[in-house]
């Protein structure tokens, strides 16, 4: 019996080791998510973060698009009034008045 007794004393002082190099691995497991959860949970923070900011950024993007969109559209349909007869006139101006220079300009910009 007393053999048998410490073979059994044995066996459950292996597996009480192999239980604690168990909980010790499960313990540096459990540490090392936890820092990964905070890191994550930073990245989400600052990620949420700059989304608001590009979304407000966009936003103000659209408003000025949302502005200079009509002043384009008239600007292009004034384009469609002109003749070659005017703008050749235009370009016989050898000092064109500073209003004719800034159209004559809008209109080189347009047309590349």
């Amino acid at each position: 019996m007393s053999v048998e007794l410490e073979a059994k004393k044995s066996e459950v002082s292996k597996k009480q080791r192999l239980v604690e190099e168990l909980a010790m691995n499960i313990k540096t497991q459990t540490q090392n998510a936890e820092k990964a959860q905070k890191e994550v949970e930073r990245e989400s923070e600052k990620i949420e973060k700059e989304s608001k900011e590009v979304n407000l950024v966009a936003e103000e993007a659209q408003r000025d698009l949302d502005k200079a969109l009509p002043a384009l559209q008239q600007a292009e349909a004034a384009l469609e009034l002109l003749d070659k007869q005017e703008i050749a006139e235009v370009k016989a101006y050898s000092d064109p008045p500073p209003a004719v220079m800034e159209v004559m300009e809008a209109v080189m910009i347009v047309f590349g």
